[in-house]
């Protein structure tokens, strides 16, 4: 039981019990039930719940989509998509599980998810890289340990499990492990070790640990600690400035979206070649990157409730220019997907290219070279009006023409000023 539902139910008591001496022998009793909200506590369950933002669970312009899996997948052996059988992929891993929103008659629930499930939104249908929607996946993780003082608003929370963050179906992803939040005086701060796998341009055999670096997941401006059963907490984004790593895109810092994760954060990207998943750079999925709000439950048996609902996720921004976000990366040959709208097909292979070869995936992705993960969009359905070469106008204003002639009939032969050619007025009519 809670400490605020242990104090309505002791206060329910007490209020029956005077309620029923005061009928008897008109006696009232005056009880003080003391606050339990404001004094410190342990927690030895806490729960962490987080997709970190959008981007986290679309879908990708190359593997299929963007996904987290339970625990640190070490070495996969390189850049390539992951399959159901390599095994790569985990639901869960020690304290860590992955879910994502379900739609179900009782209305949209997390569930844990499946290989074969990571790429479906709540109602089973595969993202799509032309969507700001993902599926709303996200990482939860058990067993945090640590104090909460509500009254001065301070906290330190540790948990133990890793969770591996996957774009493009494999062929780039990294990991964080052990994360620690600390509030002091109301404002908090989420690390963990980050780690994965990089290659380089000039050798993209090369297939390199990236070492274990300490960094910021989320700072979180505003943290109140008083409620029962734990916070839900809206990280920075919006409005953050940072230095973009050596060669990434300029972050752009115009639009309702424009934004970043933590400095040390994106900087870590620059060995995965993610850096521009993670800050607005003027590209049509800037929408999808901003950060979304964590929660943290006191107790992982009775958490935090967190919304799941779809119609809550970010929607495209009218502002946006909807320039490319980053170059091609320089990989060997890949295979050329039929254009989607909206989407730039990945250049042709090069002449003399085995049909074997053109239909294999990547064997790495730079580190150095940022990923493609946007492109213009789909043009408006005046533009592609206009790029048919039909001049609609004159049907339009013929139909236009037709309909107020009707209308004009109409009326005319209800007032009676219209008559049929060569027909008088009726008997009794001037």
């Amino acid at each position: 039981m809670s400490r605020r539902t242990f104090s309505l139910a002791l206060a329910a008591v007490l209020a029956l019990a005077g309620a029923s001496a005061a009928g008897a022998d008109e006696i009232e009793l005056d009880v003080e039930i003391p606050s339990l909200a404001d004094e410190p506590f342990e927690v030895t369950d806490a729960q962490l719940r987080w997709g970190l933002n959008e981007e986290a669970g679309s879908g990708a312009f190359a593997g299929g989509c963007n996904f987290l899996s339970a625990g640190a997948v070490g070495d996969t052996g390189g850049s390539k998509v992951w399959t159901a059988q390599d095994g790569h992929f985990s639901t869960r891993d020690g304290a860590v599980t992955i879910e994502k929103p379900v739609a179900m008659s009782q209305g949209v629930r997390f569930r844990p998810v499946s290989f074969a499930d990571r790429c479906k939104d709540a109602d089973g249908r595969e993202v799509s890289a032309s969507s700001p929607r993902g599926t709303g996946i996200q990482a939860v993780i058990d067993g945090g340990t640590g104090r909460v003082d509500p009254a001065s608003g301070d906290a330190t929370i540790a948990w133990e499990g890793s969770v591996t963050v996957v774009f493009y179906g494999g062929m780039t992803y990294w990991w964080f492990t052990d994360p620690v939040l600390e509030v002091r005086d109301g404002r908090g701060t989420l690390t963990a070790t980050a780690s994965g796998y990089g290659t380089s341009r000039d050798d993209m055999s090369a297939w390199d640990r990236l070492p274990g670096t300490k960094i910021v997941l989320a700072d979180l401006p505003e943290v109140s600690l008083r409620g029962d059963k734990g916070f839900a907490a809206q990280p920075a984004y919006l409005g953050v400035e940072i230095d973009v790593p050596s060669g990434a895109p300029a972050q752009r810092r115009t639009g309702e979206n424009w934004g970043s994760f933590p400095q040390s954060f994106v900087d870590f990207q620059e060995g995965t070649g993610q850096q521009a998943f993670w800050y607005s750079s003027g590209g049509v999925r800037d929408v999808a990157k901003p950060a979304t709000p964590l929660t943290v439950s006191y107790d992982a048996a009775d958490p935090t409730p967190s919304d799941p609902d779809p119609d809550a996720r970010p929607k495209p921004d009218p502002d946006e220019d909807g320039g490319g976000d980053e170059a091609e990366p320089k990989n060997p040959v890949r295979p050329r997907p039929a254009p989607r709208p909206g989407v730039t097909a990945p250049p042709a292979p090069a002449a003399g290219t085995s049909a074997a070869e053109a239909l294999a995936l990547p064997s790495a992705v730079p580190a150095v070279t940022v990923l493609p993960v946007e492109t213009a969009p789909a043009a408006s359905s005046e533009a592609a009006l206009a790029d048919t070469g039909v001049n609609r106008a004159p049907a339009v204003l013929a139909l236009a023409g037709i309909l107020l002639g009707s209308a004009l009939t109409v009326v005319g032969y209800r007032s009676r000023w219209l008559v049929w050619p060569g027909s008088g007025p009726r008997k009794g009519q001037s």
